[in-house]
């Protein structure tokens, strides 16, 4: 009789281990979850960000280009 309840407390040990397991593996998953789509959104965040600076950089570029042909006209 001994010996059934050792084996009986093994598999519930066993058993409660396994539950410890799934519930790690659960939590680790919703944490990867959270990072990515963190991840995520910090990668549309600077996608939008590089588009202003990109759209700032070309306007800025033709107003250089502007005042290159005036100053041109101007002194030539």
């Amino acid at each position: 009789m001994n010996v059934c309840r050792r084996a009986e407390q093994l598999y519930l040990a066993q058993l409660e281990e396994r539950a410890r397991e799934k519930d790690e593996m659960e939590s680790t998953a919703q944490m990867k979850e959270a990072l990515e789509k963190q991840m995520e959104q910090h990668r549309e965040l600077h996608q939008k960000q590089l588009t202003e600076l990109r759209l700032e950089i070309a306007e800025k570029q033709h107003r250089i280009e502007e005042l290159a042909e005036y100053v041109q006209h101007v002194y030539m």
